[in-house]
């Protein structure tokens, strides 16, 4: 009899201790999400801001001559219908996800700045910023996502001449291609060596954005285009 009872109240203490230790932990966690919830607070228009700069400046580099970019009702109109604008083109693979207008320094829409994805990289999706003007050139690219293999497909964010990206460097095509060995045409790009899946992603997101960016100049939209 004196066993079970010693054995009850060893039990009984147990079953304390652990309910302490969970309230406990649980008091900890709660106090843990508090503050970094207070933190976030203090920190998200900080946050927000320095995205928008980033995303800013990745526009400026790919509309060289460009005073600011800025949002635009018509382009804006023209992104909510990009969907279907893209599978009429045969662009199922890729994405619009902004559409801006390029302004020069006396106030003119000179342009395009567009961000695009392409789904199929071989790390997922690749997105990417290109200026695109009302003549139909493609200005150049930056890249705002890129999960690619160190040494073969993250390549394709090397800077300098000969590199992959410097090929969409002041480029006028309908869409681009891309080939194995050395570009001999101009609507050709030189794939990255081991990294053909890479390639024809980014190619095909650069492809996407330029039917996109024609379709817009067709309708005038921004006040620019044919």
């Amino acid at each position: 009899m004196a066993e079970n009872l010693a054995a009850g109240r060893k039990e009984s203490r147990k079953e304390s201790s652990l309910l302490k230790d969970a309230l406990a932990l649980f008091v900890i966690t709660l106090v843990a999400a508090a503050a970094l919830g207070f933190v976030y607070e203090l920190t998200k228009d900080t946050i927000a801001e320095r995205e928008r700069q980033e995303k800013e400046a990745a526009y400026l580099a790919v509309c060289p001559g460009a005073a600011q970019i800025a949002e635009d009702a018509g382009v804006t109109a023209m992104v909510g219908q990009a969907e279907e604008i893209l599978a009429e083109g045969g662009y199922t693979g890729a994405m619009i996800n902004e559409a801006l207008l390029a302004y020069d320094e006396s106030g003119e829409a000179m342009g395009y700045a567009i961000n695009v994805s392409s789904m199929n990289g071989y790390g997922g999706e690749i997105a990417l910023s290109m200026g695109y003007t009302a003549d139909g050139v493609l200005l150049g690219i930056r890249f705002t996502t890129l999960d690619e293999t160190v040494g073969l497909g993250a390549r394709a964010d090397e800077d300098g001449e000969g590199s992959f990206k410097e090929q969409f460097t002041n480029r006028q095509a309908q869409s681009f291609t891309v080939v194995k060995s050395e570009a001999s045409a101009d609507n050709e790009i030189s794939a990255i060596s081991g990294a053909t899946v890479t390639s024809e992603a980014v190619v095909e997101a650069v492809n996407a954005g330029m039917y996109f960016a024609e379709r817009m100049l067709e309708n005038n939209t921004g006040g620019i285009g044919q």
